[in-house]
């Protein structure tokens, strides 16, 4: 699949680049090809989130987000029964997180705001209830 720079750094590019994803009962990882060490490791347990991002976000389909504590981590899979397989799985596998989000933002934080429901606060409350 295809995911997106998560922007760690406060300047710096936020491109999309393919990566070979790997999930497990307790991580969600990727990395450059497979079999080479994992680039990002993310905990079942900090995975607040699953949910669809909305086409208009980057102009791309089939698009996702991993909700994270700090930040989301936006993937485009290769086709619509791929991302609702990871959606799926994804989500089954972090229900027993005890701090699983009820709301969430359907859009990207771009240019200083959320594109769904316009707030500025990289931080603020989701506009959309979850699903599941």
């Amino acid at each position: 699949m295809i995911k997106r720079a998560q922007g760690r750094k406060r300047f710096g590019m936020k491109n999309f680049k393919k990566r070979w994803f790997r999930l497990t009962n307790h991580e969600f990882t990727y990395q450059k090809n497979k079999g080479d060490q994992p680039l990002c490791s993310i905990p079942i347990e900090n995975i607040l989130a699953v949910e669809r991002l909305e086409e208009e976000s980057f102009r791309m389909k089939n698009m996702f987000q991993v909700i994270q504590p700090e930040r989301a981590l936006y993937i485009q899979a290769n086709n619509c029964v791929e991302a609702k397989d990871w959606i799926d799985i994804l989500t089954k596998v972090s229900q027993c997180n005890q701090k699983r989000l009820t709301v969430y933002h359907p859009s990207a934080y771009l240019n200083g705001h959320w594109l769904c429901c316009r707030a500025s606060s990289d931080t603020a409350p989701g506009c959309t209830p979850c699903t599941g």
